[in-house]
């Protein structure tokens, strides 16, 4: 995403939170070999699409995993746990 690329990916676990299916990239049905070929065909042969979709996986990827993003959350997370430490 980062790279400016779509992704295609199953909805699996936090696939779906990641990817903003039809927007970032495309997501498939797990266990479906013919449903991931379908969307990787069709990004393929839609350059504009793709590279639209690209565009928007990049500006997601900064949103969601910025250095910034998570070092703010990495400190609110150790506060809280130096926090619960000290008044037990």
């Amino acid at each position: 995403m980062a790279l400016e690329r779509p992704i295609v990916a199953t909805r699996v676990g936090g696939n779906p939170e990641q990817v903003d299916d039809g927007i970032t990239g495309l997501l498939c049905s797990p266990g479906a070999p013919h449903d991931l070929a379908e969307k990787i065909l069709v990004l393929l042969g839609d350059p504009k699409r793709r590279a639209d979709m690209g565009v928007r996986a990049a500006a997601r990827a900064g949103a969601l995993f910025s250095i910034e993003k998570n070092v703010a959350l990495l400190d609110v997370a150790l506060t809280r746990a130096v926090a619960s430490t000290t008044h037990s």
